[in-house]
C-alpha cells in the first residue's frame, strides 16, 4: 500500500486528499444540517493543534482539521456513528501514510484523554502548572502585575445582550450552548489590584468552578506578597495542595540591614491551623489580642448568635465568660478558651480571688490616711462572724476600701474589680442555670485536639503575626467532620480578623494587603463577616468569598437583610452558574437595564410587514445564568464593567 501510495505524483495525492476532505466537510454538513457548529470546531481547532507543538502548512492544516472533527463528532456520542466512523479510518490511514508525526499528538490529546481533560481541551480551557501561571503573571503579554488575572473573554455589551436574548427559547438553548459560550476569547481578563479591597463574590453552584477560581485568585495572592488567610469548610486537599505549590514556587525580593538585596521563596510562609492534623499545625492562642475581658466575652459571646429572648442569656453569658477572664488576669494567668472553661460560672472562685487581690492591693498602698484605714478594717474583718476569708461581709468591707481608695485617687479603678463583685453577689445556682448557654460553644473549642491548637500558652503563630510577618495560613475547618467546632473556629478567626481591622484603624499602622479569602461562606456567616465588609477596606484587607446560593446565605443569615448586605458590600460579583431562582434575582438586582431591539412580521392578504421595537430589559437575561458551562462565568467588576470569561484550570 505505501508503494503504490508514494508512487502516485505529489500533486495527484494532494488532490485525493483535498477531495477525500472536500466530501467529508460537505457530508457533515448535509448530516448534521448544523453549519454554525462545524465552522466553530473548525475555527477552535488550530489553536487545540498549536497546543501540540506542531505548526502546519495551510494543506496539512486542512487535512488536519477535518480528522478532528470528524474525530470530536464521532466521541460527541450525539452523532451517527456509521458516517464517521468510516470517513475517520479512510482519513487515519491516508494521513499517516504520508505525515504520521503530525497526527498522532492531536488524536492520542482526544481519543486517549480521560473525559475531564477532554472536556478541558476540547472547550479551549486554559490549564497551567502553577509555575506557569506565576510567569505567565510575572509581567510581559499585556499582563499587570498588580492585577489578578482571571482567564480570557470579553467585555459585555449591548450587542452580546441582543445575542442572548435572541438564543432564548431556541432548540440550543441548555447548559453549555454555542449561542452562550466565549464565542469571542480574545482578551486576557483581569480585576485591577486596587478594586480587591472593596471585596469579591462568587456565586455558582456545585462543581461549576468555585474552588478552582479560587485556587487562581490565591495563587496570584501569594505571587504579590499579600499575607493571606484561607478559610475552607470543606478542607479541600486540591486548594491546600494549590496553596502550598504558590509559596514553594514564589521567588519574593527582600533586603538586609546593610541595604543587600536577597531572594527567597516563601515555602515558610506557608502555615496550617487543623484541628486534624496537631504534630505539623501551628500552635496558637486564639484569644491573643484582647485587650481586656469585655473583648473576650464579646468574641466568645457572638458564637451564640442569639435571637429574641434569647438575647438575655447571650448577655448572661458573656457576664459569666468576663468573669473568668478577670479572674485570669488578676490571677496573672494567660486568658484561652482552656483555661476560661476551667473558671466558668464559678461564683465561689470568684469572690475568693476578689478577696485575695483586694487584700494585696490594700497592703501595698503607702499613705499614712490609707494604713489608718487599714487597721481598722482588719480589726473589722477579725470581728466578723463569717470567718472563711471570702465571706460576703470581708469582700463588702474590702470594697468600702477600694472605693475610698479610689475617690482618694490613690489608686486607679479596674473595671475587672467591680464585675467580680457584682458576680460574687449572684446565687450559685441561678447563676449557673442561665449562664449555661455557653457551654455547647466551651464543649466544641475545648476539646483534645482544639486545646492543643487554638489555646496553647506558647503559641508559634497568632492572627496577628500572620499579618505582620507576611504569612500564608491556611485553615481547613472540615465543617463535615465536625460541622458545630469547624464553623466556631471559623467564626472565631474572623471576629479576631474584625478585631485586628479595628485596632489598625484606630492606630493607623500600615502592614500590607491582607488577603482573606473563605470557601463555602454560608458555613461562617456571622456579624463579625459582615464587620469585615463594612469597615476593613481602609485597614487594606481584601475579601473574597464564595458560596453557592442566595438561599444558603439567608438560612445562615439573621435575617434576609444581613444577606442582602452581604452581597451589597462585595463591590467585584463573580457568577457561574446558579441552578435556584432566588440565586438569580439576587445576581439581576446588581445588573443595570438596557433596550433590546426586536424584529417582527406579518403578513396579511400577502402583504408582508415587518417592523423593528425596542424593549427594556436586563443588560444580561436571567435565564443565562443557569446555562452558564462549567468555568464559565459573567463577572460585575467595582467600576461597572461586565466580563464573560471562562476560568483557567491550575494543575500541578
Amino acid at each position: 500500500m505505501w508503494q503504490f501510495w508514494s508512487r502516485l505524483p505529489f500533486s495527484y495525492r494532494l488532490c485525493c486528499r483535498q477531495v477525500n476532505y472536500s466530501g467529508l466537510f460537505i457530508l457533515s454538513v448535509i448530516q448534521q444540517a448544523n453549519i454554525m457548529k462545524l465552522l466553530f470546531f473548525i475555527l477552535r481547532l488550530p489553536f487545540a493543534i498549536h497546543k501540540s507543538g506542531i505548526l502546519l502548512w495551510q494543506q496539512q492544516l486542512m487535512l488536519l482539521a477535518m480528522c478532528i472533527i470528524s474525530c470530536t463528532l464521532f466521541r460527541s456520542g450525539s452523532y451517527e456513528q456509521g458516517l464517521f466512523t468510516g470517513i475517520l479510518a479512510v482519513v487515519i490511514c491516508l494521513y499517516m501514510l504520508e505525515e504520521p508525526a503530525f497526527i498522532v499528538k492531536p488524536l492520542k490529546r482526544l481519543l486517549f484523554s480521560s473525559r475531564a481533560s477532554k472536556t478541558a481541551t476540547d472547550s479551549g480551557v486554559q490549564i497551567f502548572t502553577t509555575g506557569e501561571l506565576l510567569s505567565k503573571i510575572s509581567g510581559g503579554d499585556k499582563a499587570d502585575n498588580r492585577a489578578v488575572y482571571i482567564g480570557r473573554g470579553y467585555q459585555f455589551d449591548s450587542e452580546d445582550s441582543e445575542r442572548f436574548y435572541a438564543s432564548i427559547g431556541s432548540a440550543d438553548n441548555r447548559c453549555g450552548a454555542v449561542s452562550i459560550q466565549n464565542y469571542r476569547q480574545n482578551l486576557q481578563l483581569y480585576i485591577p489590584y486596587g478594586f480587591l479591597n472593596t471585596h469579591t463574590m462568587i456565586f455558582g453552584t456545585t462543581g461549576t468552578g468555585k474552588t478552582s477560581l479560587m485556587s487562581l485568585m490565591v495563587t496570584q495572592a501569594v505571587k504579590n506578597g499579600d499575607a493571606v488567610i484561607v478559610l475552607d469548610p470543606k478542607g479541600d486537599g486540591e486548594l491546600r495542595s494549590c496553596i502550598e505549590t504558590a509559596c514553594r514556587e514564589t521567588v519574593t525580593s527582600g533586603g538586609t540591614e546593610g541595604g543587600s538585596l536577597y531572594k527567597h521563596s516563601r515555602e515558610r510562609d506557608f502555615c496550617v491551623l487543623s484541628r486534624e492534623e496537631p504534630d505539623s499545625s501551628i500552635h496558637c492562642n486564639i484569644l491573643f489580642g484582647c485587650g481586656s475581658s469585655a473583648e473576650v466575652a464579646d468574641r466568645l459571646a457572638s458564637l451564640m448568635n442569639a435571637q429574641g429572648s434569647a438575647r438575655n442569656f447571650q448577655n448572661y453569658a458573656s457576664l459569666a465568660i468576663r468573669a473568668a477572664a478577670a479572674i485570669l488576669r488578676l490571677q496573672q494567668k494567660s486568658i484561652t478558651i482552656a483555661s476560661l472553661s476551667l473558671n466558668f460560672g464559678d461564683v465561689e472562685k470568684a469572690q475568693n480571688t476578689l478577696y485575695s487581690y483586694l487584700k494585696k492591693l490594700a497592703d501595698s498602698v503607702n499613705n499614712a490616711d490609707a494604713s489608718k484605714y487599714r487597721d481598722r478594717l482588719w480589726g473589722a474583718i477579725a470581728d466578723d462572724k463569717e470567718p472563711k476569708k471570702g465571706g460576703r461581709v470581708s469582700l463588702d468591707r474590702l470594697m468600702d476600701f477600694y472605693s475610698w481608695l479610689a475617690d482618694k485617687k490613690l489608686i486607679t479603678s479596674d473595671p475587672d474589680v467591680e464585675l467580680l463583685y457584682k458576680v460574687s453577689r449572684y446565687d450559685k445556682g441561678y447563676f449557673d442555670k442561665v449562664s449555661n448557654g455557653i457551654m455547647p460553644i466551651f464543649s466544641s473549642l475545648d476539646s483534645k485536639e482544639m486545646r492543643a491548637v487554638i489555646s496553647s500558652e506558647k503559641q508559634d503563630l497568632s492572627i496577628d503575626d500572620v499579618l505582620t510577618s507576611r504569612k500564608v495560613l491556611y485553615v481547613p475547618l472540615s465543617t463535615m467532620n465536625n460541622s458545630a467546632t469547624g464553623q466556631n473556629l471559623g467564626k472565631l478567626i474572623l471576629k479576631s480578623l474584625a478585631s485586628l481591622a479595628g485596632r489598625i484603624n484606630r492606630t493607623g499602622n500600615s502592614y500590607g494587603r491582607l488577603s482573606i479569602f473563605v470557601d463555602e461562606s454560608s458555613e461562617v456567616f456571622c456579624e463579625s463577616l459582615i464587620q469585615l465588609l463594612n469597615k476593613s477596606r481602609s485597614a487594606n484587607f481584601a475579601l473574597t468569598v464564595a458560596t453557592q446560593t442566595y438561599a444558603d446565605m439567608k438560612a445562615r443569615c439573621e435575617n434576609t437583610a444581613q444577606a442582602d448586605q452581604i452581597i451589597g458590600n462585595c463591590n467585584n460579583l463573580i457568577c457561574l452558574r446558579l441552578a435556584d431562582e432566588s440565586s438569580v434575582e439576587a445576581v439581576l438586582k446588581m445588573v443595570p437595564d438596557t433596550k433590546v431591539s426586536r424584529r417582527s412580521a406579518s403578513s396579511t392578504q400577502g402583504v408582508i410587514t415587518r417592523g423593528v421595537s425596542e424593549e427594556k430589559c436586563k443588560l444580561i437575561p436571567g435565564q443565562i445564568f443557569s446555562q452558564l458551562p462549567n468555568l464559565e462565568y459573567v463577572a460585575k467588576l467595582a467600576d461597572g464593567r461586565f466580563l464573560k470569561g471562562r476560568i483557567p484550570l491550575i494543575r500541578n
